[in-house]
């Protein structure tokens, strides 16, 4: 399906995403230098990384998040020692550790999952008022709708549990049947959906997924993942699942990265090394994470779907200085966090791509069945004679969607409390249909043709949704602008 957008110069089809070439740009995510070491754990799309570090001062890790203006101290809950910060979200909560730290002949550090409201220390237990009997001991992610996901101790099981926290409530999630018992959540999607492992005969990991009703999969395919052992780590809201597994079964128990594509089993290899762990997937479905290369060095990856894994040591400016361990995480717009070795330390950095024009989201959606508002992104630097990739997600699987394109921002009534933000439009529009099943579910990838003689300027884009469980049938995504250099 092709038609033309812009007076006859911008072309779009509905095709999947292809590979942009990109080199990044590379900082030190503690600008102020506050902190001896530090790494990051999350980085949501939110504007803000999330994890731990280290001042000269301290013992122990505390818990930290990163903006613009360098890194910020989170408090621990009153009498621990440390902790760390794993995720937020953009009401103003982090969720994470705070650790109570025992030191005598045997040094004992219990951890507590705590919540940061607007920088404010909560006990997670303090909040709790119902549900299952589990002793909370991690807070490891956090979505919009404000759910969190955790690990807990049952102390009728004497196993560790997954958590789902909500209205006050706790959610014990089931672990794989015939195992030990032993179960971890790891990530947690917009709709509810968590992925992470759970033990199986002998003590080995399973990859598994949770649905948002608590309905578990095993994702190791034994027919694929020939040794024991495999991880999810992370997923995206069109329900790809990144994490590692043993292709081998070799009995050494190696894994190699892998994503888990709606039911298909992709190893995305190693950069020579023996080894290789993916740790973030963004809704681009690119993956970053880490590994060891053929002199054995740790080494951090990206992978963009099409062709082989990638060095991204290989990908930032030469004599930097910067050696790169780890990718942590990569959010829509391509930033990537990460560990490195910088100065003889251990530090946080931060990969912006490289390039001129972009995409900036702005303005407000509005919200559909489940509650959840679509979103629409753009990836890389869209140029004229170049293709631009966008990705729409969180609609009503299964419905029927309309890309709406304009040349500036004024405003137009749809529905009560939904607003067009694209005005005025340009035509024709396109017609798609939404992939998944269900609210929140409902995803596509676009891909628009830019002509060469696109002239220079703002553009903007707009996603309009059917959407029954919507305020007069429909909702829209929040405009995006996409600015060409």
């Amino acid at each position: 399906m092709k038609t033309t957008f812009f007076l006859s110069l911008l072309f779009l089809t509905v095709v999947a995403p292809s590979a942009i070439a990109q080199n990044y740009g590379i900082s030190d995510l503690d600008h102020n230098q506050i902190l001896t070491t530090s790494y990051p754990v999350a980085l949501p799309d939110r504007g803000f990384a999330v994890g731990g570090g280290q001042r000269p001062i301290d013992t122990w890790t505390q818990p930290v998040w990163w903006d613009d203006l360098g890194s910020h101290l989170l408090p621990v809950l009153s009498g621990h020692e440390g902790g760390v910060a794993t995720d937020g979200n953009s009401q103003g909560f982090m969720v994470g550790q705070s650790e109570d730290v025992q030191t005598g002949h045997i040094i004992i550090i219990q951890t507590h999952p705590v919540v940061w409201d607007q920088g404010q220390a909560t006990a997670l237990s303090d909040w709790v008022t119902g549900g299952d009997p589990l002793e909370l001991k991690t807070a490891t992610a956090v979505n919009e709708a404000g759910q969190i996901l955790g690990s807990g101790w049952d102390p009728q099981l004497l196993r560790n549990r997954p958590y789902l926290f909500e209205g006050g409530i706790v959610h014990a999630l089931p672990a794989l049947a015939g195992g030990t018992g032993n179960a971890i959540g790891v990530a947690l999607a917009e709709n509810g959906e968590v992925v992470g492992w759970s033990e199986v005969s002998g003590g080995f990991r399973h990859a598994v997924h949770w649905l948002a009703n608590g309905q578990l999969t095993d994702l190791h395919d034994p027919g694929v993942l020939l040794g024991r052992t495999s991880r999810a780590q992370d997923v995206n809201e069109c329900g790809q699942i990144c994490g590692s597994g043993d292709f081998i079964g070799d009995l050494i128990d190696w894994e190699t990265a892998v994503v888990w594509d709606r039911g298909v089993i992709k190893s995305l290899g190693t950069l020579g090394g023996q080894e290789s762990w993916a740790f973030g997937i963004n809704d681009f479905g690119h993956v970053v994470g880490g590994g060891t290369n053929a002199v054995h060095q740790n080494v951090a990856f990206l992978w963009t779907g099409q062709g082989p894994m990638q060095d991204l040591n290989d990908l930032i400016p030469p004599g930097s200085g910067w050696w790169l361990l780890d990718a942590q995480d990569i959010d829509n717009q391509g930033r990537i966090v990460g560990v490195g070795s910088f100065l003889n330390a251990f530090r946080a950095y931060l990969l912006e791509p490289d390039g001129s024009g972009g995409y900036q989201v702005y303005g407000y959606g509005c919200a559909g069945s489940g509650g959840f508002t679509p979103e629409l992104w753009g990836n890389g630097f869209p140029a004229p004679g170049q293709a631009a990739e966008l990705q729409l997600i969180l609609g009503l699987g299964g419905s029927r969607g309309r890309l709406l394109a304009g040349r500036g921002t004024g405003v137009l009534s749809i529905a009560p409390g939904c607003d067009l933000q694209i005005l005025p439009l340009a035509s024709p529009f396109v017609d798609f249909d939404l992939q998944g099943q269900g609210a929140g579910m409902g995803w596509q990838s676009l891909t628009v043709d830019l002509p060469a003689g696109l002239p220079s300027g703002s553009y903007y884009l707009q996603a309009l949704l059917r959407d029954s469980g919507a305020a007069g049938g429909l909702t829209v995504s929040r405009p995006l602008e996409m600015s060409l250099p």
